[in-house]
C-alpha cells in the first residue's frame, strides 16, 4: 500500500502510467478506507500469522492469500483517467485482455446491485461477496475485486485477482460471527466466486503476471519498462508504511 501511495504522490513528476503486480508475504487482510478495524479478530490473525492493513481505496475486506494484486496509477490528465466508471471499464478491459491470452473466458459484470441493501448484510464485509459493474467474472462468478481513488494529480486503481480458493477463508478472521455464520458465508462466497486454477490448474503467478502486463500494455497503447526501486524510493516507501498498518506479525 505504501508503494502504491508513493507512485500516486509522485505521478505529477513521473507523468506516465505505472503498473505494479505483487503478492503478499505473509498473507494479509486489507480493509477499505472507511472500514473499521474493529471488524477484525486480531487474535485469530495473530494465531495464523495473518497481517492486516488499510487501503487508500474504499470497499470491503480482501483476504490476500492465493491471489495476485495489481495496481495501476495514472496521471490525472491521462486519456483513460475520465470518470470513475470509464476508468474502471478501460482498466478492466486491459486485465481481461491479459486473462484471455491465457485462455481464461473473462467477461464483465453486467448487472448492478443495491449497495445499501447489500451493505446491510454481514456478508458484505467481504469484497468478494458481490460483483459490481465492470468487474471481471467467469460465467457470472466474480474473479477480480477492484477499487479506485482519485488523488491530486493521480488516479489509483488496485485490486485482487483470485488464483486459488483461499479467499473464502476470510470470515474466520472477522468479529461478530458464530461458527454457523462463518460456515454459511464461506459457502456463499465460494458459490459466488471462482479462481484461475479452476480454469487451468497449471497456471503460475509469473505466467499470469506477464499476461496481465501484456494485456494492459495493448489496451493502454503503451510499452511498459521494468523498473527496480532504488534505495531512496525504498526509504521513502518505508516511511509511508505506518499509515497503512493495522496489525503486523512480528515473528
Amino acid at each position: 500500500m505504501a508503494a502504491d501511495q508513493y507512485f500516486a504522490d509522485h505521478m505529477s513528476d513521473i507523468r506516465r502510467p505505472v503498473m505494479r503486480i505483487y503478492q503478499w508475504k505473509p498473507w494479509c487482510i486489507s480493509l477499505g478506507y472507511h472500514q473499521s478495524p474493529s471488524c477484525l479478530n486480531l487474535d485469530e490473525c495473530r494465531k495464523d500469522g495473518i497481517d492486516a492493513v488499510r487501503r487508500q481505496t474504499g470497499g470491503r475486506a480482501v483476504y490476500h492469500a492465493e491471489e495476485i494484486t495489481y495496481s495501476i496509477i495514472l496521471p490525472a490528465d491521462h486519456a483513460f483517467a475520465g470518470s470513475v466508471s470509464k476508468t474502471y471499464q478501460c482498466l478492466s478491459e486491459g486485465l481481461a485482455a491479459g486473462l484471455r491470452m491465457l485462455g481464461i473466458p473473462a467477461s464483465f459484470q453486467k448487472r448492478t446491485i443495491n449497495i445499501r441493501d447489500h451493505y446491510a448484510a454481514k456478508i458484505s464485509a467481504s469484497c468478494f461477496s458481490a460483483a459490481a459493474l465492470h468487474e471481471i467474472v467467469i460465467r457470472g462468478k466474480k474473479l477480480v475485486g477492484s477499487a479506485q481513488r482519485r488523488m491530486p494529480g493521480a488516479v489509483l486503481q488496485h485490486g485482487s485477482i483470485l488464483i486459488g480458493p483461499a479467499h473464502s477463508g476470510l470470515f474466520r478472521y472477522l468479529n461478530g460471527l458464530d461458527a454457523e455464520e462463518q460456515a454459511g458465508m464461506t459457502r456463499e462466497v465460494t458459490e459466488k466466486t471462482t479462481c484461475l486454477r479452476a480454469e487451468n490448474e497449471k497456471l503460475d503467478y509469473r505466467t499470469v503476471g506477464q499476461a496481465l502486463k501484456q494485456g494492459m500494455a495493448e489496451t493502454l497503447g503503451i510499452q511498459f519498462k521494468t523498473k527496480m526501486l532504488d534505495s531512496d524510493e525504498n526509504r521513502h516507501i518505508r516511511s509511508l508504511k505506518k499509515q497503512f498498518v493495522i496489525f503486523e506479525n512480528t515473528g
